[in-house]
């Protein structure tokens, strides 16, 4: 049996999840768009920012991989 406690955290997740992902898909994708134009020679960025542009595209990758992970387990309990 679940409690109202125990349902309100899963909504609580679940909401979190759809609130992160959205952002996370916007990052990755501007990213990648600047990726790109680097990449084709339409930007010349310091070797620092390229750096910098990839910890970004790692990190938001790993929240991706977290909402995907916590929204299928949360699936899962339904």
């Amino acid at each position: 049996m679940t409690t109202m406690n125990e349902f309100n955290n899963r909504e609580a997740l679940h909401v979190l999840m759809h609130d992160l992902r959205a952002p996370t898909a916007l990052i990755l994708g501007y990213i990648g768009m600047i990726q790109a134009d680097i990449e084709m020679g339409a930007a010349d960025v310091p070797a620092e920012w390229k750096d910098y542009l990839d910890s970004v595209a790692r990190a938001a990758e790993r929240i991706k991989t977290l909402t995907d992970t916590f929204s299928e387990s949360l699936k899962g309990e339904a």
